[in-house]
């Protein structure tokens, strides 16, 4: 695999508001319309706030060929052991 890439999954608003420099932001819920417009020969790393929306996210990437894994606990417990 070439890299790494970082999706978010969420509503425009929590992407304004927190996200990693350098991700895209997809939400769960237009992520199909996405799929072909994703790269094969990358790995995605999938955030969200909590994780959740992620492996869900994470699940449908990788169904469909792709090397998906997700931030483990989201965002929140990112900036809790940051704290």
């Amino acid at each position: 695999l070439e890299f790494r890439r970082v999706l978010f999954r969420s509503l425009k608003s929590e992407h304004k508001n927190e996200c990693i420099e350098g991700s895209k932001n997809i939400p769960l819920n237009m992520l199909r319309r996405a799929l072909p417009k994703l790269e094969a020969d990358v790995s995605y790393i999938i955030y969200c706030d909590t994780g959740a929306r992620s492996a869900a996210a994470a699940f449908l990437l990788n169904e469909h060929g792709l090397d998906a894994q997700i931030l483990q606990g989201g965002l929140r417990s990112q900036s809790q052991s940051a704290a």
